[in-house]
């Protein structure tokens, strides 16, 4: 359904360079597929070095495209959706938000009253295949709509369709969640390299574990506790690394740094 589908993305930042990267290794086909960014010299490289299209303005991206990634920052979005509503030749294109902080009702009043917007929440591991994105929405767009967006996302990871008032939860969890991994994997190879492993050596062994564990919960399909009861052994040396974690506060730091992301994000503004 995708082969024929041209995509256009506004904003080659952080997250609109890992949707681009994700969804031409996914097989959107680079001569479908434009973008626009306010930074003249990084849109040129970047579609030079990608084989796209560089547009020269939103407009002529939103006219020629059936989906429109808008990739720039929150207070940009609702600016950049009524620029493109005054210069829109009979034509509705598939608005797709990757902000935080700016609704669904925001955007179709920018837009207008027939406007057809998703917004999503996505995360940087798109450029890699593997991310994870929310998927809302909005008033006027079709189930057909909503799966073309899914089909999309999915070429690059999971995609999971929830009703908007969820979506700073999933911010909170997955959009946020490569940052607290990161520090996480940091954290054990310090440790490793504390007690003799080198520093490649640690960061491979650290990375490969989460990504392994990642992969158990996915597939298998048993409760991430039960998991963790079954690496366990009576007396041994994880059970003993379990409860220091759990002196530490360990659940609870996590619980509270999620709880901090959900409520930034409802306070943001577009």
């Amino acid at each position: 359904m995708l082969a024929d589908i041209r995509l256009g993305i506004i904003g080659t930042g952080n997250m609109g360079g890992a949707i681009l990267h994700g969804a031409l290794a996914g097989g959107v086909a680079p001569a479908n597929t434009f973008l626009f960014d306010l930074d003249a010299r990084r849109l040129a490289q970047t579609a030079k070095s990608h084989g796209v299209r560089a547009a020269a303005d939103t407009a002529e991206l939103s006219n020629c495209c059936d989906i429109v990634i808008v990739a720039v920052k929150p207070y940009g979005v609702l600016q950049t959706l009524r620029d493109i509503k005054s210069r829109l030749n009979n034509h509705n294109p598939l608005f797709v938000s990757v902000a935080a902080g700016v609704t669904i009702a925001e955007m179709e009043e920018s837009l207008g009253s027939s406007s057809r917007v998703v917004r999503t929440m996505p995360n940087t591991p798109a450029m890699v295949g593997e991310g994870m994105t929310a998927v809302c929405a909005g008033t006027n767009v079709s189930q057909e709509d909503v799966g073309l967006v899914c089909e999309l996302f999915n070429l690059f990871g999971k995609a999971e369709v929830i009703d908007e008032r969820l979506i700073d939860a999933s911010m909170g969890i997955s959009g946020c969640a490569p940052a607290y991994v990161y520090m996480f994997i940091e954290a054990l190879a310090d440790a490793g390299v504390m007690h003799g492993l080198s520093r490649s050596s640690a960061y491979t062994m650290a990375a490969q574990a989460v990504l392994g564990a990642s992969k158990m919960v996915l597939e298998t399909g048993q409760h991430p506790g039960a998991l963790k009861d079954a690496v366990c052994s009576p007396g041994g040396t994880t059970i003993e690394a379990v409860a220091a974690l759990e002196r530490a506060g360990f659940r609870g730091s996590v619980i509270n740094a999620v709880d901090a992301a959900v409520n930034k994000g409802k306070n943001m503004k577009g």
